[in-house]
């Protein structure tokens, strides 16, 4: 007899399949709710973002053959995104353990399902929002779990994510997003529904304890201090988030209690009973570096530092060897040491390329929103530029290369690249009687409906300059008219006249 649990799943499936057909951007949503029920399985062997990722390649194949890439257009991002895929897959050839290295590529593949089914399918400012609001809701509900799980009780909560570092680093990387919503909502009762939610992301980090969610936290809150205010929409509400943000921080770390203390502590203390070494990060990092040492051109192949860990800490120079965390095998906890690792110079030279060129993509299509007054695709982009920045820093920490966070920010560049490419910037018009009552400098705080009341006096200007134009036309055929009249006139005259001669 099948279980209940996989019939709600099938029926579930189902009711995903329909929704996806009937309205694909909900494909979008899915995807990014995953981030945060990565560990769940839905059968033997199957977790959700497993599931979600092979949904996404049918999808994706089907909405290609109807409706193609929608603008995506083949550049170095892309390039060095398959690049990175090919060389995974290439170090197959070199690996000590050659199933580790093919289970590394399956897992880029669904990586690139992610990426793509986001590039393509996401077009419109609404679009954008629904991810936006999709992480946003993410955070708040497992926010909400992990708190309540933590004053229950649970040393270090995690959600339904799985690892406290990755549900950490998810939390912070929704921050950005939920400001741009608040700062793009017009009614106030919604717009404080997504401050709440600003809220239970900072308990939600400190319930999970984790010291790399606290950096990359603590860098996003500071970075978005020093935003301009056209992010927040009006100076008064960045003075109120300033001020919000001051109260909180101590009030957080209040009720996160003396556990929460100390490991934000042994940040500054890593060689504290505490910090314990940056929980081992510390001695991995040098097996790691040591791991590489033997295979420097190559690197020891995809996925496979993981099968040497324990071998290479016991052989590691000054590695505590009677720790915990010597004791099983384990990822480096650092993107680009373990990269360097397993794929070699090569290897690190391709993926930082790949991150780097994210985030000039993400910038370039702020700077094209922010020239054409494009304010929501504005806030939405730089939100988008400072995710990525907290997940470069917690990539110092964890070995997140095929998270399906950083492939989701991926598809989210590549989709405001397309969508701002062909937005022409708004020429700034003068006209003494407009200018005196729209500009007025004691009315800033109405900042996007004057950049609105432009584009609309640029694109009136734009229709009088044609209408000029057609006029100055029909008066020229009119006056060509007017002569071939009078030119006709004389003729019937002269005949005539020769009629009566």
């Amino acid at each position: 007899m099948a279980k209940p649990t996989y019939g709600i799943g099938l029926v579930a499936a189902v009711v995903l399949l329909v929704a996806v057909a009937a309205r694909p951007v909900v494909l979008v949503c899915i995807l990014v709710f995953t981030l945060f029920v990565e560990s769940v399985h839905i059968a033997p062997g199957l977790t959700a973002d497993r599931a979600a990722g092979g949904l996404a390649i049918v999808v994706l194949a089907a909405y290609l053959f109807q409706h193609g890439l929608r603008g995506l257009r083949f550049n170095w991002l892309i390039g060095m995104v398959l690049a990175y895929g090919a060389w995974s897959l290439l170090s197959y050839y070199w690996s000590a353990y050659q199933g580790a290295a093919l289970k590394v590529f399956v897992s880029y593949v669904l990586a690139l399902a992610y990426m793509l089914a986001i590039a393509v399918m996401v077009r419109r400012v609404g679009d954008v929002q629904l991810a936006f609001g999709t992480m946003a809701l993410g955070a708040f509900i497992f926010g909400l779990v992990a708190f309540v799980s933590y004053k229950s009780g649970t040393y270090r909560a995690a959600g339904l994510q799985g690892d406290p570092n990755f549900f950490a680093v998810f939390q912070t990387a929704a921050l950005p997003p939920t400001l741009a919503l608040a700062a793009n909502e017009r009614r106030p009762p919604v717009r404080a529904a997504y401050y709440a939610v600003v809220v239970v992301i900072m308990l939600s980090v400190v319930a999970s304890l984790s010291r790399t969610g606290l950096l990359a936290f603590v860098g996003v809150v500071i970075v978005s201090l020093f935003l301009p205010w056209r992010f927040f929409r009006t100076r008064s509400r960045k003075a109120a988030y300033v001020v919000a943000i001051c109260l909180l921080i101590p009030a957080v770390a209040a009720v996160g209690s003396t556990s929460f203390i100390k490991r934000a502590d042994s940040i500054f203390h890593p060689n504290s009973v505490a910090s314990d070494r940056g929980s081992g990060r510390t001695d991995i990092w040098r097996a790691a570096l040591h791991g590489y040492s033997n295979h420097p051109w190559l690197g020891l192949g995809a996925g496979n530092f993981e099968k040497e860990s324990l071998s290479l800490l016991e052989t590691t120079p000054g590695v505590n060897t009677t720790a915990f965390y010597a004791q099983t095998s384990k990822v480096a906890h650092n993107a680009y040491i373990e990269t360097l690792t397993e794929l070699g110079p090569v290897g690190l030279a391709i993926f930082l390329a790949m991150l780097f060129l994210t985030g000039r993509t993400i910038m370039s299509a702020y700077r094209r929103a922010r020239a054409a007054k494009e304010r929501a695709i504005e806030r939405y982009a730089l939100a988008l530029l400072l995710s990525f920045a907290a997940l470069l820093v917690a990539s110092t920490f964890l070995s997140d290369q095929l998270s399906k966070i950083t492939w989701i920010l991926i598809g989210l560049a590549l989709a405001l690249e397309v969508m701002t490419r062909n937005l022409a910037p708004v020429a700034a018009l003068y006209h003494p009687v407009v200018h005196e009552a729209v500009e007025d400098p004691s009315d800033r705080r109405r900042s996007d409906e004057y950049a609105a009341l432009r584009a609309e006096r640029a694109r009136l200007a734009r229709l009088a300059d044609e209408l000029d134009a057609r006029q100055r036309a029909l008066a020229e055929r009119a006056a060509d008219l007017d002569a071939r009249e009078e030119a006709l006139a004389r003729r019937a005259a002269e005949r005539e006249q020769g009629h009566r001669s």
